[in-house]
């Protein structure tokens, strides 16, 4: 039935969210600038463009202290184990009583966040109380939780993504293209001639990549 209203271009009528309610996991990561120092974002791309947003308005920020950490405030390895531990422990609570997307993770000078979209909020306080309240017992949390229909919160880190993950597949096609031509070239013009095609592609690759950018 949903193939027939899509070739039709018939809405859906019964207000549920379309299939697949979960779009899959890519995950890439990008370095970010803080004021007090870098960061890695680690997001979901899969949801870049995702339909159902409407049905999943309630943002859920959790913010993490790292407790044990390098110079740059990010966590050792031992630490690092225990946020991944902390990680599933939190999205179990979430789903208890949710359908619960998971986005992506933050990891800056000190903190980690981590950012869901769930359908609505059906938790008491208390229930959110006592989990953090045992979470404290090894470092501050803070959980924070905020009506986004649009996702805005995180559009930009996933827009931002995209655009360094096409930019890096572009760049890996050039250089194939750039190996290709290459190779056609031996083939045809005989070995005499490989570096002088090696330095036609290059040549040509630089061109191409100029033009990338003036189009930038």
């Amino acid at each position: 039935m949903n193939i027939f209203r899509n070739l039709f271009g018939q809405k859906n009528q019964s207000n549920q969210p379309s299939d697949p309610i979960f779009p899959g996991e890519s995950f890439s990561i990008s370095k970010v600038t803080f004021p007090d120092g870098w960061g890695l974002a680690t997001f979901n791309t899969k949801y870049d463009k995702y339909p159902n947003k409407l049905f999943f308005p309630w943002h859920v920020l959790i913010e993490l202290e790292i407790v044990e950490k390098n110079d740059n405030g990010h966590p050792v390895e031992t630490e690092a184990e225990k946020l991944a531990k902390l990680e599933e422990d939190i999205l179990t609570f979430l789903k208890s009583k949710h359908t619960v997307h998971f986005l992506g993770r933050v990891t800056r000078n000190g903190f980690r966040d981590l950012l869901y979209y769930i359908d609505k909020p059906n938790f008491i306080q208390d229930e959110v109380n006592t989990f953090c309240d045992n979470v404290m017992k090894e470092r501050p949390i803070n959980f924070g939780m905020e009506n986004d229909p649009k996702w805005s919160a995180v559009s930009g880190f996933i827009k931002e993504i995209r655009h360094l993950t096409s930019g890096l597949l572009q760049g890996w096609l050039d250089i194939g293209a750039m190996v290709i031509l290459s190779l056609l070239c031996f083939i045809w013009a005989g070995q005499t001639s490989l570096g002088f095609c090696l330095l036609t592609c290059t040549f040509i690759s630089l061109i191409s990549s100029g033009s990338g950018q003036d189009e930038q």
